[in-house]
């Protein structure tokens, strides 16, 4: 019997993709990655807000802790303030409020740098404009009697207080004593600060509450301890009469 010609069994035949095929399976994946991406960051964004809300309520207890041992006062402020002490020429006498801390936050604590802010700086300021029109460095806590309202320590969005590549700020130094006495600190983007996350600044209360704001509300926010004011009326109303 004669055989035909040798044909080797190449199995079933396989297409390839072709080049228009690709490229829109490229293109229908670039598209889920563009999709899922604003979900992604919306979802870190978040994160590191609540994350930041957490900081200001240890910061907070904190200052219940050091009012608990000192007469009842919140940690004075003063000047410009470098940890730790002396180790700058910048650094003036006595200790910030953050150092003053030291007992129930370590000054080094990464407590004390929102999780959003690009670099290792304190980026929370203590609330002073009142006890500083008063000639107070310090306050009590039943100095204040709208506990929910007035703001005792925030996230610091007034750009000429970083220095740069973050803001305009001179002094190289790292303040760990920031206050808003003279100069505010809250600052919203209408004002020419900026938002230190998307979903708001973070703000805490008197009564250790944090809540986000995107703007200033006069009806959710007081910079004096007994009526509606804000920093600014705060700063031109002088000290209180009583």
């Amino acid at each position: 019997m004669k055989e035909g010609p040798y044909k080797p069994d190449r199995g079933p035949c396989r297409r390839a993709f072709s080049l228009v095929e690709l490229i829109v399976v490229v293109g229908l994946i670039a598209l889920l990655i563009s999709m899922l991406l604003p979900a992604i960051r919306k979802s870190r964004e978040d994160a590191q807000r609540v994350t930041c809300a957490s900081q200001l309520r240890q910061i907070g207890m904190g200052f219940i802790a050091y009012a608990n041992e000192n007469h009842g006062n919140l940690p004075a402020w003063s000047g410009w303030h470098v940890y730790p002490h002396g180790s700058s020429p910048y650094d003036e006498p006595g200790l910030g409020w953050v150092e003053e801390m030291a007992p129930y936050l370590s000054p080094t604590s990464p407590v004390y740098n929102c999780p959003s802010f690009p670099a290792p700086l304190y980026t929370y300021f203590i609330e002073s404009e009142w006890s500083g029109v008063n000639g107070r460095h310090t306050m009590k806590f039943t100095d204040v009697k709208l506990n929910s309202l007035y703001i005792i320590a925030s996230e610091c969005t007034e750009n000429s207080l970083y220095p740069p590549p973050y803001g305009t700020l001179n002094n190289p130094t790292n303040d760990d004593d920031r206050d808003d006495f003279r100069s505010p600190c809250l600052v919203f983007p209408d004002e020419g600060g900026f938002l230190m996350h998307r979903g708001g600044t973070n703000v805490l209360f008197d009564d250790i509450h944090v809540a986000a704001f995107t703007t200033y509300d006069p009806a959710e926010i007081t910079f004096h301890p007994k009526k509606l004011e804000t920093w600014r009326e705060v700063q031109m109303g002088g000290p209180d009469e009583s």
